[in-house]
């Protein structure tokens, strides 16, 4: 706990954790994960996200889904 003029608070850990340290989610992101954008017709992105939901997933997991069962398709084909 810390004192600060007559009031007390609670430090909090940061949840995020790199090679054993707490650290901030934008620290965090820097190091775990690349980002890119990607555009579609006007539009379609709510056909995505209303597909996912039905899914139970984010819009984020559904497409890395998608991404990571197209390449596994399309390797086999390849290994055909």
């Amino acid at each position: 706990m810390i004192a600060e003029r007559g009031h007390c608070f609670i430090k909090k850990e940061k949840p995020y954790v790199v090679d054993g340290q707490h650290v901030s989610l934008e620290d965090y992101r820097k190091t775990k994960v690349d980002q890119f954008v990607t555009r579609v017709p006007k539009g379609h992105k709510s056909v995505l996200q209303a597909h996912a939901e039905t899914q139970g997933e984010s819009l984020n997991s559904f497409i890395n889904r998608a991404a990571n069962e197209t390449m596994q398709r399309d390797t086999k084909k390849a290994d055909s």
